[in-house]
Protein backbone atom coordinates (compact mmCIF):
# COMPACT_ATOMS: atom_id res chain seq x y z
CA UNK A 1 0.00 0.00 0.00
CA UNK A 2 2.78 2.22 0.56
CA UNK A 3 3.54 1.90 -3.22
CA UNK A 4 0.65 2.39 -4.46
CA UNK A 5 0.80 6.42 -5.02
CA UNK A 6 4.37 5.54 -6.95
CA UNK A 7 2.05 3.94 -9.55
CA UNK A 8 0.37 6.92 -10.49
CA UNK A 9 3.34 9.69 -9.86
CA UNK A 10 6.31 7.87 -10.54
CA UNK A 11 8.98 7.93 -8.65
CA UNK A 12 10.33 11.49 -6.76
CA UNK A 13 8.04 13.69 -9.39
CA UNK A 14 6.69 15.90 -6.62
CA UNK A 15 9.83 17.36 -4.85
CA UNK A 16 10.82 16.22 -1.42
CA UNK A 17 8.49 18.15 0.44
CA UNK A 18 5.84 17.45 -2.02
CA UNK A 19 6.70 13.58 -1.74
CA UNK A 20 6.88 13.42 1.85
CA UNK A 21 3.39 13.99 1.85
CA UNK A 22 2.21 12.24 -0.65
CA UNK A 23 3.21 8.77 1.12
CA UNK A 24 3.11 9.91 4.75
CA UNK A 25 -0.39 9.41 5.07
CA UNK A 26 -0.18 5.43 3.09
CA UNK A 27 2.68 4.56 5.26
CA UNK A 28 0.67 4.98 9.04
CA UNK A 29 -1.44 1.94 7.41
CA UNK A 30 1.33 -0.64 7.20
CA UNK A 31 2.97 0.48 10.19
CA UNK A 32 -0.46 -0.17 12.32
CA UNK A 33 -0.70 -3.53 10.71
CA UNK A 34 2.58 -4.50 11.82
CA UNK A 35 1.97 -3.68 15.28
CA UNK A 36 -1.05 -5.56 15.49
CA UNK A 37 0.33 -8.58 14.22
CA UNK A 38 3.08 -8.84 16.38
CA UNK A 39 1.11 -7.45 19.84
CA UNK A 40 -1.50 -10.34 18.66
CA UNK A 41 0.68 -12.52 19.63
CA UNK A 42 2.03 -11.56 23.03
CA UNK A 43 0.71 -11.23 26.48
CA UNK A 44 -0.54 -8.50 28.43
CA UNK A 45 2.57 -7.56 29.89
CA UNK A 46 4.77 -8.02 26.69
CA UNK A 47 2.18 -6.10 24.47
CA UNK A 48 2.45 -3.31 27.00
CA UNK A 49 5.89 -3.22 27.27
CA UNK A 50 6.05 -3.21 23.15
CA UNK A 51 3.96 -1.19 22.96
CA UNK A 52 5.36 1.94 25.48
CA UNK A 53 8.55 0.88 23.72
CA UNK A 54 7.02 1.92 20.41
CA UNK A 55 5.60 5.17 21.81
CA UNK A 56 8.80 6.02 23.20
CA UNK A 57 10.64 5.67 19.87
CA UNK A 58 7.83 7.56 18.18
CA UNK A 59 8.45 10.60 20.44
CA UNK A 60 11.76 10.27 19.90
CA UNK A 61 11.62 11.34 16.57
CA UNK A 62 8.73 13.26 16.56
CA UNK A 63 9.12 15.86 19.41
CA UNK A 64 12.61 17.27 17.25
CA UNK A 65 11.19 16.97 13.72
CA UNK A 66 8.35 18.76 15.64
CA UNK A 67 10.21 21.84 17.26
CA UNK A 68 12.45 22.18 13.86
CA UNK A 69 9.41 22.59 11.58
CA UNK A 70 7.61 24.83 14.07
CA UNK A 71 11.14 26.97 13.91
CA UNK A 72 10.93 29.26 10.65
CA UNK A 73 15.00 29.70 10.36
CA UNK A 74 15.37 26.69 11.18
CA UNK A 75 13.44 25.49 8.44
CA UNK A 76 14.66 28.00 5.85
CA UNK A 77 17.86 26.54 6.84
CA UNK A 78 16.79 23.18 5.74
CA UNK A 79 15.12 23.71 2.92
CA UNK A 80 18.03 25.56 1.78
CA UNK A 81 20.71 22.56 2.35
CA UNK A 82 18.15 19.78 0.89
CA UNK A 83 20.14 18.58 -2.24
CA UNK A 84 17.46 18.94 -4.59
CA UNK A 85 18.75 19.76 -7.78
CA UNK A 86 17.66 23.03 -10.20
CA UNK A 87 17.98 25.38 -6.60
CA UNK A 88 14.41 24.00 -5.90
CA UNK A 89 15.26 24.69 -2.78
CA UNK A 90 16.09 28.25 -3.26
CA UNK A 91 13.30 28.62 -5.35
CA UNK A 92 10.53 27.44 -2.88
CA UNK A 93 11.82 30.00 -0.47
CA UNK A 94 11.74 32.73 -2.98
CA UNK A 95 8.02 31.55 -3.76
CA UNK A 96 6.90 31.83 0.05
CA UNK A 97 8.29 35.59 0.29
CA UNK A 98 6.77 36.42 -3.06
CA UNK A 99 3.56 35.16 -1.59
CA UNK A 100 3.14 37.41 1.09
CA UNK A 101 4.67 40.44 -0.84
CA UNK A 102 8.25 40.34 0.89
CA UNK A 103 9.61 41.00 -2.28
CA UNK A 104 13.08 42.06 -1.33
CA UNK A 105 13.70 38.91 0.46
CA UNK A 106 11.75 36.97 -2.50
CA UNK A 107 14.03 38.40 -5.21
CA UNK A 108 17.15 37.99 -2.33
CA UNK A 109 16.44 34.16 -3.35
CA UNK A 110 15.20 33.97 -6.60
CA UNK A 111 18.63 35.87 -7.19
CA UNK A 112 20.15 33.53 -5.60
CA UNK A 113 18.39 30.42 -7.62
CA UNK A 114 19.39 31.99 -10.95
CA UNK A 115 22.79 31.95 -9.71
CA UNK A 116 23.21 28.19 -8.79
CA UNK A 117 20.59 26.94 -11.67
CA UNK A 118 20.74 29.22 -14.36
CA UNK A 119 18.29 26.69 -16.19
CA UNK A 120 15.76 27.03 -13.93
CA UNK A 121 12.19 29.03 -15.46
CA UNK A 122 10.82 28.86 -12.43
CA UNK A 123 13.52 31.27 -10.79
CA UNK A 124 13.73 33.48 -13.69
CA UNK A 125 9.95 33.82 -13.51
CA UNK A 126 9.78 34.28 -9.79
CA UNK A 127 12.67 36.79 -10.00
CA UNK A 128 10.80 38.81 -13.12
CA UNK A 129 7.40 38.59 -10.74
CA UNK A 130 9.43 39.91 -7.76
CA UNK A 131 11.34 42.71 -9.19
CA UNK A 132 7.46 43.95 -11.12
CA UNK A 133 5.88 44.03 -7.81
CA UNK A 134 8.51 46.02 -6.57
CA UNK A 135 7.99 49.16 -9.90
CA UNK A 136 11.23 47.76 -11.40
CA UNK A 137 9.86 46.78 -14.90
CA UNK A 138 12.84 47.16 -16.86
CA UNK A 139 15.14 45.32 -14.85
CA UNK A 140 12.39 42.66 -14.53
CA UNK A 141 12.32 41.94 -18.32
CA UNK A 142 15.69 40.18 -18.80
CA UNK A 143 13.98 37.71 -16.30
CA UNK A 144 10.98 37.29 -17.47
CA UNK A 145 12.36 36.68 -21.28
CA UNK A 146 14.29 33.93 -20.17
CA UNK A 147 11.57 32.51 -18.13
CA UNK A 148 9.96 32.03 -21.19
CA UNK A 149 13.21 30.82 -24.00
CA UNK A 150 13.35 27.72 -21.23
CA UNK A 151 9.89 26.68 -20.94
CA UNK A 152 8.09 28.18 -23.96
CA UNK A 153 4.82 25.44 -23.47
CA UNK A 154 4.17 27.60 -21.15
CA UNK A 155 1.32 30.14 -21.34
CA UNK A 156 1.14 31.39 -17.92
CA UNK A 157 4.68 32.23 -17.96
CA UNK A 158 4.22 33.98 -21.42
CA UNK A 159 1.23 36.05 -20.12
CA UNK A 160 3.57 37.03 -17.58
CA UNK A 161 5.16 38.88 -19.99
CA UNK A 162 3.06 40.14 -21.76
CA UNK A 163 1.65 41.86 -18.86
CA UNK A 164 4.65 43.35 -18.34
CA UNK A 165 5.23 44.25 -22.06
CA UNK A 166 1.89 45.96 -21.80
CA UNK A 167 3.32 48.39 -19.02
CA UNK A 168 6.25 49.13 -21.07
CA UNK A 169 4.23 49.75 -23.48
CA UNK A 170 6.23 47.11 -26.37
CA UNK A 171 3.02 46.49 -28.25
CA UNK A 172 4.59 44.76 -31.32
CA UNK A 173 6.53 42.46 -28.75
CA UNK A 174 3.10 41.56 -26.67
CA UNK A 175 1.88 40.90 -30.03
CA UNK A 176 4.10 38.34 -30.62
CA UNK A 177 4.07 36.72 -27.39
CA UNK A 178 -0.19 36.59 -27.69
CA UNK A 179 0.48 35.17 -30.88
CA UNK A 180 2.45 32.03 -29.17
CA UNK A 181 -0.59 31.65 -26.92
CA UNK A 182 -3.08 31.48 -29.57
CA UNK A 183 -0.03 28.66 -31.35
CA UNK A 184 -0.06 26.62 -27.48
CA UNK A 185 -4.17 27.02 -27.35
CA UNK A 186 -6.23 28.14 -30.59
CA UNK A 187 -9.04 28.01 -27.99
CA UNK A 188 -7.55 31.27 -25.95
CA UNK A 189 -11.16 33.40 -26.22
CA UNK A 190 -8.49 36.02 -24.39
CA UNK A 191 -5.52 35.52 -26.29
CA UNK A 192 -7.28 36.38 -29.58
CA UNK A 193 -9.45 39.33 -28.28
CA UNK A 194 -6.12 40.78 -26.61
CA UNK A 195 -4.03 40.32 -30.08
CA UNK A 196 -6.98 41.75 -31.87
CA UNK A 197 -6.95 44.90 -29.44
CA UNK A 198 -3.03 45.41 -29.99
CA UNK A 199 -3.00 44.79 -33.68
CA UNK A 200 -5.89 47.44 -33.62
CA UNK A 201 -3.61 49.46 -31.15
CA UNK A 202 -0.33 49.30 -33.61
CA UNK A 203 -3.07 50.92 -36.52
CA UNK A 204 -2.89 47.45 -38.55
CA UNK A 205 -6.69 46.96 -38.86
CA UNK A 206 -6.08 44.19 -41.82
CA UNK A 207 -4.38 42.26 -39.48
CA UNK A 208 -7.03 43.15 -36.33
CA UNK A 209 -9.60 41.47 -38.80
CA UNK A 210 -7.70 38.80 -39.63
CA UNK A 211 -6.96 37.91 -35.87
CA UNK A 212 -11.11 38.34 -35.00
CA UNK A 213 -12.28 35.88 -38.18
CA UNK A 214 -9.69 33.34 -36.92
CA UNK A 215 -10.99 33.29 -33.21
CA UNK A 216 -14.82 33.63 -34.55
CA UNK A 217 -13.89 30.51 -35.99
CA UNK A 218 -13.65 28.86 -32.49
CA UNK A 219 -16.36 30.63 -31.19
CA UNK A 220 -18.40 31.62 -33.83
CA UNK A 221 -21.18 33.62 -31.81
CA UNK A 222 -19.41 35.09 -29.45
CA UNK A 223 -20.77 39.02 -29.36
CA UNK A 224 -17.13 40.54 -28.18
CA UNK A 225 -15.49 38.94 -30.67
CA UNK A 226 -17.67 39.92 -33.26
CA UNK A 227 -17.54 43.47 -32.00
CA UNK A 228 -14.21 43.47 -32.40
CA UNK A 229 -14.55 42.51 -35.90
CA UNK A 230 -17.11 45.16 -36.63
CA UNK A 231 -14.32 47.83 -34.54
CA UNK A 232 -11.86 46.46 -37.06
CA UNK A 233 -13.32 46.80 -40.17
CA UNK A 234 -14.74 50.21 -39.18
CA UNK A 235 -11.11 51.05 -38.48
CA UNK A 236 -9.92 49.87 -41.51
CA UNK A 237 -12.42 51.75 -43.68
CA UNK A 238 -11.20 54.98 -41.80
CA UNK A 239 -7.49 54.40 -42.95
CA UNK A 240 -8.32 53.07 -46.55
CA UNK A 241 -10.28 56.78 -47.03
CA UNK A 242 -6.84 58.24 -46.15
CA UNK A 243 -8.08 59.19 -42.46
CA UNK A 244 -6.19 56.63 -40.60
CA UNK A 245 -3.05 57.08 -38.76
CA UNK A 246 0.05 59.27 -39.97
CA UNK A 247 3.34 59.60 -38.31
CA UNK A 248 3.49 61.70 -35.10
CA UNK A 249 -0.33 61.81 -34.43
CA UNK A 250 -3.22 59.52 -33.94
CA UNK A 251 -6.13 59.44 -34.92
CA UNK A 252 -9.55 58.24 -33.19
CA UNK A 253 -10.60 54.98 -34.38
CA UNK A 254 -13.39 53.09 -32.85
CA UNK A 255 -11.57 51.24 -30.40
CA UNK A 256 -9.80 54.07 -28.84
CA UNK A 257 -12.57 55.04 -26.54
CA UNK A 258 -12.94 50.71 -25.79
CA UNK A 259 -10.70 48.68 -23.92
CA UNK A 260 -7.19 47.75 -23.90
CA UNK A 261 -5.46 44.46 -24.74
CA UNK A 262 -7.11 41.28 -23.25
CA UNK A 263 -4.40 39.54 -20.76
CA UNK A 264 -5.22 36.69 -17.97
CA UNK A 265 -5.19 39.01 -14.57
CA UNK A 266 -5.11 42.65 -15.72
CA UNK A 267 -7.76 45.47 -16.10
CA UNK A 268 -8.18 45.81 -19.97
CA UNK A 269 -8.47 49.64 -19.71
CA UNK A 270 -5.74 50.06 -17.33
CA UNK A 271 -2.84 50.14 -19.97
CA UNK A 272 -3.62 50.88 -23.22
CA UNK A 273 -5.80 53.64 -24.57
CA UNK A 274 -4.76 55.70 -22.35
CA UNK A 275 -5.76 59.58 -22.06
CA UNK A 276 -8.32 58.84 -25.28
CA UNK A 277 -5.25 57.89 -27.49
CA UNK A 278 -5.75 56.11 -30.89
CA UNK A 279 -3.29 53.93 -32.01
CA UNK A 280 0.36 54.63 -32.90
CA UNK A 281 1.71 54.74 -36.57
CA UNK A 282 0.53 51.57 -38.39
CA UNK A 283 2.58 48.81 -39.34
CA UNK A 284 2.26 46.70 -42.63
CA UNK A 285 -0.63 44.88 -42.14
CA UNK A 286 0.03 42.53 -44.46
CA UNK A 287 3.64 41.07 -43.05
CA UNK A 288 1.86 40.61 -39.86
CA UNK A 289 -0.93 38.40 -41.41
CA UNK A 290 1.85 36.00 -42.78
CA UNK A 291 3.25 35.91 -39.89
CA UNK A 292 -0.15 35.25 -37.78
CA UNK A 293 -1.57 32.54 -40.34
CA UNK A 294 1.95 30.39 -40.24
CA UNK A 295 1.40 30.35 -35.82
CA UNK A 296 -1.92 29.30 -35.89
Amino acid sequence: MFFVPSLLTGAGNLGAARNWDLFAAPSVAPALCGILLVTDRLGGREKRRLLLGLVAVSLFHTVPWVALNADFDRSVERIAALPLGLARGETLLGTYHLNRGELGQAERWFRLAVVRAPGNPSAESGLGLALARQGRLGAALPAMTEAVRLKPESVEMRYDLVNLLLSLERWEAAAHQLEAVVGLDSRDREAWLGLADLRMRLGQPDTAAFVAETALRHYPDDAELLRTLADAQALRVVKHQGQGTSRGRATPSPCSRRRSPRTRGSDRCARLWRDGRGPPPGGADSRADQNLARTV
